[in-house]
């Protein structure tokens, strides 16, 4: 089966392993976005344009509450920590969840605390899998243990797979109780359902998600099925899809992808479509969107984890462009192209000629990829899409303008 490098979480199908504010004392200082004027030394790996500031002295500081460095009051940048609490999958062998997660995000300049929702020897893609399953109840006993110590501080929170509505629910419990400690936490979820019209979880978490997580989330990764389900609206057009991220904004999250689609490329059927939307408040207080298209390409393999490692990039690469939907997506998509090409070329040299890669020779190259992830030279196009969907809808200028307004709420 063909997949685009935004990955369909192949993983998922086969069962639980497949798948800020201001400073106060003894709380870390929340992390900077880089699209602010502050930028730690390190963020130079990603930006060739990037003027380090040497630090000569160690003046009061004034913290910026989206940035991954604060500035002293000497105007120098000085490194800050950027914590992420990653609750997901974990395997032994491989690359899946946590395991997808975490390497691309320290490698990024975050800290991650991950809590494993599951772990398994393996992915269940192979034929045998051994391991635990994480209950709720166990989930709060970790999460107490970090409250405890009064290290219970996150700038993002990162969700994946769940096949359980009890943990789930405990998850949403634990995200309230962060972002009532701080407003300014960025909650990442990929909101595993199903793919292909199907569902590979229990039906009743579907309102587990609608109800009570999506609104929680700043950040959503879903695939069009996914999205479907969420909205109980249909898509078969371009605009059908802006619709639904429309009435998924409605809902909660300011940032929505749709990290694969079936709808058909105008560059070919070795494409797939994913889309995105932004919610933007500009510095003058007033609403704007952003909407993108990109045309991945695909490759002929089914690979694990990839889900995971797209919402973790998308995570890292909003934070450093949180108001240019367009660079992030560029951004998470080339990072996804070329781990997964090294993965296919490395899997066909394994395997050898004429002959199909076992899960093994698959798995994700993530180590051997560090040098992508850090600098991804862009491989993906992201198109700005707005005018063409507001022309669609056949409105006139100032109408097609009320009609922005209307699917934008004020974000608080």
């Amino acid at each position: 089966m063909a997949v685009g490098c935004a990955g369909r979480r192949d993983l998922r199908r086969g069962g639980p392993a497949a798948g800020g504010g201001n400073v106060t004392r003894n709380r870390p200082a929340p992390c900077l976005h880089r699209g602010d004027p502050a930028a730690a030394s390190f963020l130079k790996l990603t930006d060739p344009d990037f003027t380090h500031l040497t630090e000569t002295s160690n003046p009061p500081r004034v913290h910026d509450p989206h940035s991954l460095s604060s500035i002293r009051a000497d105007g120098v940048a000085a490194v800050m920590e950027c914590r992420v609490l990653s609750i997901q999958s974990h395997v032994v062998r491989g690359y899946v969840g946590n395991k997808s997660a975490t390497f691309p995000l320290q490698v990024l300049g975050f800290e991650v605390d991950s809590i494993n929702s599951v772990q398994f020897s393996n992915h269940t893609g192979y034929a045998h899998w051994k391991g635990q399953v994480l209950t709720a109840e166990e989930l709060n006993v970790l999460y107490e243990g970090i409250k405890l110590n009064k290290v219970n501080h996150y700038d993002y929170i990162l969700t994946g797979y769940s096949r359980d509505t009890s943990f789930l629910e405990m998850v949403v419990d634990i995200i309230q109780e962060l972002k009532r400690d701080n407003s300014s936490l960025v909650y990442v979820c990929d909101p595993v359902l199903g793919d292909h019209g199907a569902m590979y979880v229990p039906k009743n978490l579907l309102p587990v998600y609608r109800d009570k997580v999506v609104p929680l989330a700043d950040i959503l990764t879903p695939n069009q099925f996914e999205a479907e389900l969420l909205t109980g609206k249909k898509i078969n057009t371009e605009e059908d899809a802006f619709e639904v991220m429309d009435l998924l904004h409605k809902m909660g999250p300011e940032t929505v992808v749709l990290t694969s689609t079936d709808l058909p490329s105008k560059q070919g059927d070795q494409f797939l479509v994913a889309l995105g939307s932004q919610k933007i408040v500009k510095p003058d207080g007033t609403n704007t969107s952003q909407k993108i298209c990109m045309d991945i390409p695909k490759v002929d393999a089914v690979f694990v984890g990839t889900g995971d490692l797209f919402a973790a990039m998308l995570l890292a690469w909003t934070h450093y462009h949180p108001k240019d939907l367009k660079a992030a997506c560029e951004k998470t998509v080339s990072v996804m192209h070329h781990v997964i090409k090294r993965t296919i070329t490395y899997a066909n040299e394994m395997a050898g000629p004429g002959k199909k890669p076992s899960p093994a020779q698959l798995e994700l190259r993530m180590v051997q990829s560090k040098a992508d992830i850090e600098n991804p030279a862009i491989v993906v196009e992201a198109k700005k899409t707005l005018d063409s969907y507001l022309k669609h809808l056949k409105l006139s200028p100032v109408a097609q303008q009320n009609k922005l307004w209307s699917s934008i709420k004020p974000m608080v």
